[in-house]
């Protein structure tokens, strides 16, 4: 459990230096744009044409999880460095 612990609470701290980092900067923007031009896409898409439909909202998908798996890596290893703490 100890070991469970410290490995969350180092890949929090390497997330978090990540996202710091300007490669991390970089690559979320990168990740910002790609949602902002699925967000268009989406409401010019023509809405009977389900196969774009749906292309466009795993585009849409992949673009927001990006970010969503560093924040969930970081707020883990948060949690985890106040476990080890207590």
């Amino acid at each position: 459990m100890k070991d469970e612990i410290r490995a969350q609470v180092i890949i929090g701290n390497d997330a978090e230096e990540f996202v710091d980092s300007e490669l991390g900067k970089t690559i979320l923007g990168m990740a910002k744009q790609d949602e902002a031009a699925a967000v268009i896409a989406f409401d010019e898409v023509d809405p009977t044409d389900l196969k774009a439909v749906a292309r466009i909202q795993q585009e849409l998908r992949v673009a927001r999880r990006f970010e969503q798996y560093l924040i969930e890596l970081i707020n883990r290893g948060r949690e985890a460095l106040t476990t080890q703490e207590s």
